[in-house]
């Protein structure tokens, strides 16, 4: 005698759509492996902080040819620039103008509505390093990065300066 919970009397349908589920979502999972992880934090702070840093960042060991660039901080990038030129006073307050004096908003080269605010230029990259660090601690975004001038997005001489008024 069999009862209502033995597996063998199960429709065949419902085993036919858990098979399915599962064949069509663990190739997805494993595709996708990489978007999962991004969703846990490392286990230790330099594997954080190498993940919270964009793949467009200069390298740490810098070649002979390397030391010859200039580097920028990048702290935003939007297509909206009046909250840009807003982000320095809601992440470090009004007295931002004496942390960071040389914010500047600059137009895209490649997208003439997306804009990016600069927090430092034409730096050596150890200053660059400097200057991401205090933006981080002075609670601009965790995703603030460094580029070198021959990788920004930007004409610097197109830039403008950001102040507390503006």
């Amino acid at each position: 005698m069999t009862t209502a919970n033995d597996p063998s009397q199960q429709a065949p349908w419902k085993v036919a759509i858990c098979v399915s589920l599962a064949t069509a979502i663990v190739p997805a999972i494993f595709t996708n492996l990489d978007k999962v992880a991004a969703l846990f934090p490392a286990s230790d702070q330099s594997s954080a902080e190498s993940a919270a840093a964009p793949q467009n960042q200069a390298p740490a060991s810098a070649s002979a040819s390397d030391k010859d660039l200039l580097y920028y901080v990048i702290a935003a990038e939007s297509k909206y620039p009046e909250s840009l030129r807003k982000l320095p006073a809601q992440a470090a307050g009004l007295e931002f103008a004496r942390s960071f004096p040389n914010i500047k908003m600059c137009p895209s080269k490649v997208d003439p509505e997306t804009y990016y605010l600069v927090l430092g230029s034409k730096l050596s990259q150890s200053d660059a390093k400097s200057l991401r660090q205090q933006a981080i601690v002075n609670n601009f975004d965790r995703e603030t990065y460094i580029q070198s001038d021959k990788q920004i997005f930007f004409v610097p001489s197109n830039c403008s300066q950001v102040t507390a008024s503006t």
